[in-house]
């Protein structure tokens, strides 16, 4: 009698555990079909705070308080919320959302955070390979990885039409030798600039503190106008295959 209990216990174990496998693949599933799509989509304007102190606080308070809303929202994400890059393309949907709205209310928050990443690196001239030059380098440890990665994101909100992005963008290129962008790409950028704010003087005249004169850009004249045109046909993707790897070292 003893022996059955036993082994009717190792049987029900089993099966319990089974279970518990069975339930943790389908949250998995779930999780990786989960698309920020529709009624899915995090919309600044459903999950922003009504504390009207909201918009005083910082940057990643912020933040967090609009991922907690977008929990309320939607409890069938909550067991999925710590999944791998889960949290990023919560992030990326909600801003890209707002790009393609003309909207900024948390966007230029997510552009000082990102940015905020590279702040660590030197800024002395340095002779190694940079870690970003408008495409992705070889970061050498966790520091510079996270800050290539970071830039990366932001230039997905600039040539997706974010002028705020396309502004932080040049401005580190700037101050940062690791991260200083490829001529054609800071050339592609510039003149998506341009294009961005043709219908906005005043936001143009902010903007081209940040310009260099084409004449400071060293590019051939057929890779010149071969920018020219992608910007006028929005190629980004043209641009950024055909760049120089970040080990080429530009004069």
């Amino acid at each position: 009698m003893k022996e059955s209990n036993q082994s009717f216990m190792k049987l029900l174990q089993i099966f319990i555990f089974n279970i518990f496998v069975l339930c943790l693949t389908v949250q998995m599933s779930e999780a990786l079909e989960w698309q920020f799509i529709g009624d899915r989509l995090p919309r600044y304007v459903e999950l922003v705070s009504d504390d009207g102190n909201f918009l005083d606080l910082e940057c990643h308070e912020q933040r967090e308080i609009l991922y907690t809303n977008y929990l309320k929202r939607h409890p069938g994400y909550r067991p999925f919320m710590n999944a791998p890059e889960m949290r990023k393309e919560w992030r990326r949907a909600m801003v890209n959302h707002q790009i393609d709205n003309n909207l900024d209310s948390f966007s230029f928050c997510v552009y000082s955070i990102l940015q905020n990443t590279v702040f660590d690196l030197p800024r002395r001239h340095d002779k190694r390979d940079k870690i970003f030059c408008g495409v992705m380098g070889e970061p050498l440890n966790s520091l510079e990885k996270a800050a290539a990665q970071s830039l990366q994101e932001l230039m997905g909100y600039a040539i997706r039409g974010s002028v705020s992005a396309n502004l932080q963008l040049l401005g580190v290129s700037d101050l940062f030798p690791l991260v200083r962008l490829n001529n054609d790409v800071r050339y592609y950028l510039q003149g998506l600039l341009r294009k961005l704010t043709a219908s906005t003087p005043s936001l143009w005249d902010v903007a081209k503190s940040l310009v260099l004169p084409v004449e400071a850009i060293d590019l051939s004249l057929e890779r010149r106008m071969f920018i020219e045109n992608t910007v006028a046909r929005g190629d980004h993707t043209s641009v950024l295959e055909t760049t120089n790897p970040c080990n080429f070292m530009e004069l």
